[in-house]
């Protein structure tokens, strides 16, 4: 049995047994899609180039807005520099754009928040203050900001400078903080009203006065 079983299992004459020679036996299940379907193969290549396409595109998009925007909030904070309007400051970006393009006008920023009464009656002489130096022709930018955006966060600016009292107000010339006043918060005094309006009212002369001085060091001859 052992000797027919090898008759059977041994090569026919003349032919050569040799494994190296013999190609495997590859299934139709072990071959891929793209050997089984070329098509297929290239179909799914466009595919990929495709979606890297579509992602070169929306963010061409993308970076195309946001220059369009800045341009727009550039335009827009030149008219306001031109018309002398109190510039309501968004960001930390845009507070930069509007240092830079000051030049060398002193820069007065009122940082305020909507629930905060003191911070009402600075806006209102604040906007006052704007009038003013613009009919005397002085070379002053004024601005204001919210330092809590519309979730009631701490805004970027806020931060950056560590304000947490409103109201307070930055003076910057040449793009560099160089003085910094906060007025008194009503909402921790315990005096009565007659005694809090005139604190007010004398934070209000300070503030005034400060920036006269603050002109009159820039320039002598632009006093008011």
């Amino acid at each position: 049995m052992l000797q027919q079983h090898s008759r059977c299992n041994a090569p026919a004459a003349g032919q050569h047994h040799s494994s190296a020679l013999t190609p495997p036996v590859v299934s139709r299940h072990q071959c891929s899609k793209a050997q089984l379907h070329p098509a297929w193969h290239h179909g799914r290549q466009r595919q990929n180039v495709q979606q890297v396409q579509a992602i070169h595109i929306d963010r061409r998009q993308h970076m195309e807005l946001a220059w369009k925007r800045q341009q727009e909030r550039d335009d827009r904070l030149k008219q306001q520099l031109v018309l002398g309007k109190v510039v309501e400051v968004q960001d930390l970006e845009h507070l930069e754009s509007l240092l830079d393009k000051a030049g060398s006008s002193l820069v007065v920023v009122a940082f305020y928040t909507r629930s905060c009464g003191v911070c009402k009656e600075l806006l209102k002489e604040f906007q006052s203050m704007c009038d003013e130096a613009k009919a005397a022709q002085v070379r002053a930018v004024f601005a204001r900001h919210n330092l809590l955006d519309d979730f009631d966060s701490w805004s970027d600016v806020s931060v950056w400078h560590k304000i947490r009292v409103p109201p307070t107000i930055f003076f910057y010339d040449g793009g560099a903080v160089v003085k910094k006043v906060t007025l008194h918060d009503v909402r921790r005094m315990g005096e009565k009203a007659p005694t809090i309006r005139e604190m007010m009212q004398q934070d209000m002369r300070n503030m005034r006065t400060i920036f006269r001085q603050m002109i009159f060091e820039k320039a002598p001859g632009a006093r008011e």
